[in-house]
Parts: structure tokens; C-alpha cells; sequence
């Protein structure tokens, strides 16, 4: 399994495209990584249960922090 945090937006959209899910959740997804510092899939309030399970069972998600 690899990070979703390596995907750029692209990547995770074609991921929701060929999943079946809308190309727009990529934006969600991509802002919940890199502007909410989320540290788990079901922590994004915005997207379905399903989705976040499709995430995870995909996924893993690098929680980033502050070393200093």
C-alpha cells in the first residue's frame, strides 16, 4: 500500500474517476492532506463513510507534524 500523501491532485482524481466516485472529491481529499494536516481517513467530515473505507483499505495516510 503506498501514502496518499505521494499522489498530486491529478493522481487522486483519476484514483476517484476509475473508483466511480466524483473527479471533484480530489479537491476535498487534497485539502484535508495539505491544509487540515488530517492524521486519519475518517477524520474528512465531508466525504461518504464509503469513500473514507475506500481510502483506507487503498491508503495509507502520513500524518505530517513539526519536528522543531
Amino acid at each position: 500500500m503506498q501514502y496518499i500523501n505521494d499522489l498530486n491532485l491529478s493522481e487522486i482524481a483519476a484514483f476517484l474517476r476509475a473508483a466511480g466516485e466524483k473527479p471533484f472529491r480530489a479537491k476535498q481529499i487534497y485539502a484535508w492532506l495539505w491544509q487540515k494536516n488530517v492524521a486519519s481517513f475518517q477524520e474528512m467530515s465531508n466525504l461518504s463513510v464509503s469513500l473514507r473505507n475506500l481510502l483506507s483499505s487503498h491508503y495509507h495516510l502520513r500524518h505530517l507534524s513539526i519536528s522543531k
